[in-house]
């Protein structure tokens, strides 16, 4: 009788815990998550260039985008830099002014859980793309 009952305490310890790790993923895949949270397990690298992203709506003044983000997201001081050729900008062309003229870029640093960079393409001061790269929580930027 002892070895029964072990048996159907292991097969109901293995049952629930299946059952936890089915409710746990699906709750991730379909549940009300955060944006960032689905982007990091669905969608870690993107760019939207219509449509709403993160709470910013392609074509809205960056004054706005950056207030949504910040507010939303407890998201600190971006930095900002001029478009170069490719889109490829050397780190030492960033300022911490807002370049409201132009093609530029502003970069914010998500210290989240998430663990990622949102980026907002400009053109004089208007959001024309948003990108996004979550790397998450196991990701050690040196």
């Amino acid at each position: 009788m002892q070895g029964f009952t072990l048996k159907r305490f292991l097969l109901t310890l293995s049952v629930l815990l299946v059952l936890l790790a089915a409710g746990t993923a699906g709750w991730i895949a379909f549940g009300p998550v955060e944006e960032r949270t689905r982007l990091l397990f669905h969608d870690p690298r993107g760019t939207a260039t219509e449509g709403t992203v993160l709470g910013v709506r392609i074509g809205q003044p960056w004054v706005e985008a950056d207030r949504i983000l910040r507010d939303r997201f407890d998201l600190g001081k971006p930095f900002y830099s001029s478009e170069s050729s490719g889109g490829h900008t050397p780190a030492s062309s960033y300022t911490d002014q807002p370049i409201l003229v132009g093609e530029a870029v502003a970069v914010y640093r998500d210290t989240g859980w998430q663990n990622g960079v949102i980026v907002l393409r400009l053109r004089d001061g208007i959001v024309m793309g948003v990108s996004w790269n979550y790397a998450g929580p196991l990701y050690v930027d040196f």
